[in-house]
């Protein structure tokens, strides 16, 4: 009911809300995945670890669902790496921001 492929079909636009999800079990993700679209959240599935990786890259997510039982097993370390890059990415792009503005 809730493939990877329907969700990876969901374009974000600016403003959405947006959620990621992270459970293994496709009876969890029919719990969870249809109460985040009650809630008007835009949802792509995130169901292995470079996935997730790729997915933090390359989208701003409002909600990052994860299940505890969930195979992504170096999911921190997955988080961590993706929020330094994000920090590094941005931090370089406010600087030059900031350095603009004062002109």
């Amino acid at each position: 009911m809730f493939s990877e492929q329907e969700h990876e079909a969901t374009f974000f636009d600016l403003g959405d809300n947006t959620a990621l999800v992270c459970v293994d079990h496709q009876q969890y993700q029919k719990v969870v995945v249809p109460q985040l679209i009650d809630m008007t959240y835009k949802v792509h599935l995130g169901l292995f670890e470079e996935d997730v990786l790729l997915k933090l890259k390359t989208y701003n997510y409002d909600v990052v669902v994860v299940s505890e039982n969930s195979d992504l097993a170096n999911l921190k370390q997955v988080l961590r790496r993706g929020v330094t890059e994000h920090r590094e990415l941005y931090n370089s792009f406010n600087e030059m921001l900031k350095s603009v503005q004062s002109l």
